[in-house]
């Protein structure tokens, strides 16, 4: 076993933020934050909590397989970033190679999450006003009031991409 000395975004924002940011950031900090970590997304995202306070976007490598022992899936990494406040607003880049992810389907593809109440919110994205399905219930409300589509299966939390993404796991 090899060991390795860990530390949290937090950490590293904390003790080397000026230095990434030069100067010219905001006193708020970062304002997007890119993960690709092999699957440990969750886990950076867990421990920049406070970092993520302050963050506007998200970009992380999303996985329909579990990538790596012990690694987090997309519908893992998307429960937590809705619990603290940002919803999906865009993928690319999907990744479909049968060999490699096992999977005739969607193996990787990068997922942008974004902060709709964030103060650093881009003005277009703000005059748009968007309602993200599971977002909160005060939300769904006026989304539900507002739509004549009967199909709101998207609002129902996990319970779509659970169901979604069983069926395309290995």
């Amino acid at each position: 076993p090899v060991k390795k000395t860990a530390v949290t975004l937090d950490t590293i924002v904390r003790e080397e933020g000026e230095v990434f940011l030069r100067g010219k950031g905001s006193a708020d900090g970062f304002d997007f934050i890119k993960i690709d970590t092999q699957g440990a997304e969750l886990m950076v995202l867990q421990g920049g909590l406070t970092t993520l306070r302050g963050a506007t976007f998200v970009q992380f490598e999303g996985s329909t397989v579990e990538y790596n022992s012990g690694g987090s899936c997309f519908y893992e990494v998307d429960e937590f970033l809705r619990s603290n406040g940002f919803y999906l607003y865009d993928h690319s880049d999907d990744l479909r190679h049968p060999m490699l992810f096992r999977t005739f389907g969607l193996g990787q593809w990068d997922m942008l999450y974004v902060n709709p109440d964030s103060k650093n919110l881009p003005k277009e994205l703000k005059e748009k006003v968007p309602v993200f399905c599971g977002s909160s219930p005060e939300k769904k409300k006026v989304y539900l009031e507002k739509s004549s589509n009967s199909d709101h299966s998207c609002l129902d939390d996990q319970k779509y991409w659970k169901v979604f993404l069983t069926g395309l796991l290995p």
